[in-house]
């Protein structure tokens, strides 16, 4: 059996580095710390900025976009819209002056066409309302109610309602519904027939009496020996008191003086 002399048998074994660890030792450490080194880099932070919702600002960056860009016609339609509308109204006026002139110089009374809307009506539907449910006193209050809210254009069919009245008690209700302001000076005579002694309570003829010196300016004067004539019976009345005769006197007077 030979054997190997002055050496004995040994594993050789790398050598050391400067530090003392072997080389494949410091590969493997290099080779984790580059992984570690990888793991652990920062991940940059998102900016809150831009992960908010767009702010005020950029909004009205966004709008004044849009109408920059929104065409001319477009952003037109809206004034031409208006314009029009203004136009058509001026245009509705001029015809309706004409209209009123013409029935003026027939010595007819004017009232604008029934066009406003009450409660979804104008009224002349909420008068054929009321003729064609006389019986129902629900139906009447609501359409004279909206009739008298709808002024100008309500009048000549309240006059009509009154007209109508068959009873004292209706009649003087019906007066009750006139407003005096809005009613047309060539229609003025219609409220003569509350004077008569007749067919209606000294009441209902003293405020018919006080409607008419109300309008006393735009009253005829081919009226005033007709309304003298339909209160004489009041003043020669034992039952009514001075103060109520001179109140009628007054009223007459100032008729007379202001009637043209």
């Amino acid at each position: 059996m030979l054997a190997v002399v002055g050496m004995g048998l040994h594993r050789e074994t790398p050598k050391a580095t400067q530090d003392g660890a072997p080389k494949e030792q410091e590969v493997r450490v290099r080779e984790q710390g580059g992984q570690q080194a990888r793991d652990t880099v920062p991940v940059a932070s998102k900016d809150p900025e831009l992960e908010s919702p767009i702010s005020e600002r950029d909004s009205q960056r966004q709008r004044e976009h849009e109408d920059l860009h929104t065409p001319l016609e477009k952003r037109r339609q809206p004034t031409e819209a208006r314009q029009k509308a203004e136009e058509e109204a001026k245009e509705e006026a001029a015809r309706e002056a004409i209209r009123r002139a013409d029935l003026e110089n027939k010595g007819l009374p004017y009232y604008p066409r029934p066009r406003t809307l009450k409660e979804g009506r104008n009224a002349e539907e909420w008068y054929q309302l009321l003729l064609n449910n006389q019986q129902s006193t629900r139906i009447y209050g609501q359409a004279t109610a909206a009739l008298s809210a709808l002024k100008e254009e309500g009048l000549p069919f309240l006059l009509d309602n009154l007209g109508r009245q068959t009873t004292p008690k209706s009649r003087q209700e019906g007066l009750r519904l006139i407003r005096i302001e809005y009613v047309h000076r060539n229609d003025l005579h219609k409220l003569l027939s509350c004077l008569l002694q007749f067919k209606n309570y000294p009441n209902t003829r003293l405020l018919a009496l006080e409607l008419l010196e109300k309008r006393a300016k735009d009253l005829k004067k081919e009226l005033v020996p007709e309304i003298e004539r339909l209160v004489e019976d009041l003043l020669d009345n034992s039952r009514n008191s001075e103060e109520t005769k001179e109140e009628i006197r007054n009223r007459i007077r100032t008729i007379l003086r202001e009637a043209k």
